[in-house]
C-alpha cells in the first residue's frame, strides 16, 4: 500500500490518503506497516485503521525515525528523534531539494552561489553546485523554474514571478 502525506519540500496535504490500497486478501495474516518516519503519526493511524478493516490476524509498526511529537507511537523504532527535525532520506532527496529550491527561490530571482548559500542558511543543507544545477534543469524542463540570462546575472526564478 502506498500512502501520501507530504509533497515535495516538506509541503504537508491537507490529509493523509491511501494511494495505492492494498491488492491481496490479507485475513488472517500477521501484517508489519513499515514507514520511514513518524512525524504527525496521521499516516500511521491511517494505515493501522485501513489495515484493521481488512480483518489481519495482528498489525505490527515499525519506522526508521519515531518523533517523539508524533500523534502515534510505533511498537518498533530504530532511532528516536526529540527534537524535531526535517530528514533527508536519500530516496527522497531529489524531491525534497526541488521543493526546497523552489521555496528560496520564491518570487525572487537568484544565482547559483545565493541559491546554494540559502540551502545552507534556512535549512542546514549542505548542496553541491552540480547537484543543484541539474534540479533547477530539471525544473526548467518541467516549467515550473525559469532560466534568466541577463548582462550582469544567470540565475532562476519560479516560472510566471517577476
Amino acid at each position: 500500500m502506498k500512502v501520501e502525506h507530504y509533497m515535495r519540500g516538506a509541503e504537508m496535504k491537507a490529509e493523509a490518503r491511501i494511494k495505492y490500497p492494498i491488492p491481496v486478501d490479507i485475513s488472517g495474516k500477521k501484517v508489519l506497516i513499515l514507514d520511514d518516519v513518524t512525524d504527525t503519526g496521521e499516516t500511521l493511524h491511517l494505515s493501522v485503521g485501513y489495515v484493521q478493516s481488512l480483518n489481519p490476524a495482528e498489525i505490527r509498526t515499525a519506522v526508521l525515525q519515531h518523533k517523539t511529537r508524533s500523534s502515534f507511537t510505533p511498537d518498533f523504532y530504530a532511532q528516536k528523534i526529540v527534537r524535531w527535525r526535517w530528514i533527508i532520506y536519500p530516496w527522497a532527496r531529489y524531491e525534497d531539494l526541488a521543493g526546497f529550491a523552489e521555496k528560496i527561490l520564491g518570487n525572487r530571482t537568484l544565482d547559483i552561489s545565493r541559491i546554494i548559500t540559502e540551502f545552507k542558511d534556512r535549512y542546514g543543507i549542505e548542496v553541491g553546485e552540480k547537484e543543484l544545477l541539474e534540479i533547477l534543469q530539471d525544473l526548467v524542463e518541467r516549467h515550473e523554474v525559469e532560466r534568466v540570462e541577463t548582462e550582469k546575472l544567470v540565475g532562476w526564478r519560479v516560472k510566471g514571478s517577476k
